[in-house]
């Protein structure tokens, strides 16, 4: 079953495993002086059919609305990749010193500079806490400040924004397959022998990457819209079922229930090798 909603004054301090959704009308972000609007959350993970969980996630602290109005809030999601070592240590840190780190932003300045250093900085200090071993876990950092939303990325977790009934992947998948993509649309070659590629699923950037080629950011953030949602999850949720199935339960249902409606029916195909799966939903709503 997925993880059931906890008291997140309960939680590990910055590692918010298990996180309740704001009671009532959820919380409210000041936009400007005569404009607001609802921000609504949701969490759900699962094992799968792995032996231990390494995927980790985490708010900021969702419970403040004069907090979200005048600094915003992080989400983010890291996962540890099982085919290195450390890989819950790794996406436990990421989580931990990221949300951490929020207390330094100052949304004045460069957003955008700001979370790459953010990431840049998590990953140094990854790197030199496993120096004599390859190490490593995913990254997607989304931060709403006022009505734009912002993120940087590395590894093949996604963040996705639900507009007008549609799903759209924001970020992109570091893996070795979108390099040979680039590289085919530059130089021209065999595109059919790119999805023979035994290690096209390989990632190509992640946190422990000693010499991380570039991180996926947004440099200027994107407006929000009305009824925007927005989905961040790890490959064993978009894997495991349709991004059809998951843009349904996030339009259809609260936050919350969304995220566990999305686990339970990846859980239900009970697939023999599914991987860690997490997901967190963000619905914003309720403009005036």
């Amino acid at each position: 079953m997925p993880k059931k909603i906890t008291d997140p004054s309960k939680a590990i301090p910055g590692v918010l495993t298990e996180v309740r959704e704001p009671a009532g009308d959820g919380v409210r972000l000041r936009l400007t002086s005569s404009a607001s609007m609802y921000i609504h959350t949701g969490n759900s993970q699962d094992q799968g059919a792995r032996p231990y969980q390494e995927d980790s996630f985490g708010y900021s602290n969702i419970t403040d609305s004069k907090l979200l109005s005048e600094k915003g809030m992080f989400a983010i999601l890291s996962d540890g990749m099982g085919g290195l070592a450390n890989g819950k240590e790794v996406a436990d840190f990421t989580v931990k010193a990221a949300i951490e780190l929020f207390d330094s932003v100052n949304p004045a300045m460069n957003i955008s500079e700001q979370l790459v250093n953010i990431a840049k900085f998590v990953n140094q200090k990854i790197c030199e806490r496993y120096t004599a071993q390859s190490s490593g876990a995913t990254l997607v950092l989304a931060y709403i400040y006022k009505n734009r939303i912002y993120w940087v990325c590395a590894g093949d977790s996604r963040l996705y924004c639900i507009r007008n009934g549609n799903m759209l992947q924001m970020n992109e998948d570091h893996d070795y397959k979108n390099r040979l993509f680039r590289d085919y649309i530059k130089n021209g070659g065999d595109l059919a022998a790119i999805e023979k590629e035994r290690q096209k699923d390989s990632l190509v950037c992640y946190i422990g990457k000693k010499d991380i080629p570039y991180f996926d950011v947004s440099y200027k953030g994107y407006r929000i819209r009305p009824n925007d949602i927005f989905v961040l999850c790890s490959d064993g949720i978009y894997n495991g079922i349709s991004t059809e199935a998951i843009r349904k339960a996030a339009t259809e249902q609260g936050a919350q229930a969304a995220c566990e409606t999305i686990v339970s029916s990846v859980v239900a195909r009970n697939l023999p090798s599914q991987d860690n799966m997490t997901v967190m939903v963000i619905k914003c709503d309720n403009h005036n």
